[in-house]
């Protein structure tokens, strides 16, 4: 009978380590206020991604990263654009993704499609302040070529836009 005490001690013990991570990933409701816990992994530095920028406005803040993907062949690799021998820089118009360590290679429009954009933002429409992944492809919005997601507060779209790119219809507010 003794031999069954720390097995039994154990399994309570991972109880406590299973109820302690369900704790975590919860929704938790407190004086009618709603807290979503997410923890996306932000990274160290902009070599481990494939899509980082950090735009601001005056009522808005988005940060969104796209992370390398990890070779599916040989599950060691991380998959890049090729390199030129001369200079060791990747080749930016490369129409392939290449694995660094068994050399498997993936088409640039399929590999990109099965990557994810994580996204930490503020709400230029409600203030609200939260996180949320969407899947890496550019979508018309408003006339432009965007990444869109939805806020989790008042589930109005927001559009991740390229730099310079003003919305159509709109002239430019120059004054000389």
């Amino acid at each position: 009978m003794w031999n069954v005490f720390p097995f039994i001690t154990t399994l309570i013990h991972l109880k406590l380590i299973n109820l302690y991570y369900w704790f975590l990933n919860i929704t938790f409701i407190r004086h009618n206020l709603l807290i979503y816990i997410m923890a996306l992994k932000f990274p160290n530095s902009t070599g481990e991604c494939i899509y980082f920028t950090r735009r601001a406005d005056d009522k808005s803040k988005i940060i969104a990263w796209v992370f390398k993907k990890v070779c599916p062949k040989c599950e060691k690799g991380i998959m890049e654009k090729p390199r030129d021998e001369k200079t060791g820089k990747p080749k930016i118009r490369a129409t392939e993704y290449v694995c660094s360590k068994c050399g498997y290679s993936e088409e640039k429009k399929a590999h990109e499609e099965s990557l994810t954009l994580n996204v930490q933002y503020t709400c230029p429409h409600c203030g609200h302040e939260g996180e949320t992944t969407t899947p890496y492809k550019r979508k018309t919005f408003e006339g432009i070529p965007s990444h869109v997601f939805e806020c989790g507060k008042c589930h109005k779209k927001i559009a991740i836009t390229k730099k310079m790119k003003e919305k159509k219809g709109e002239p430019d507010t120059d004054e000389e």
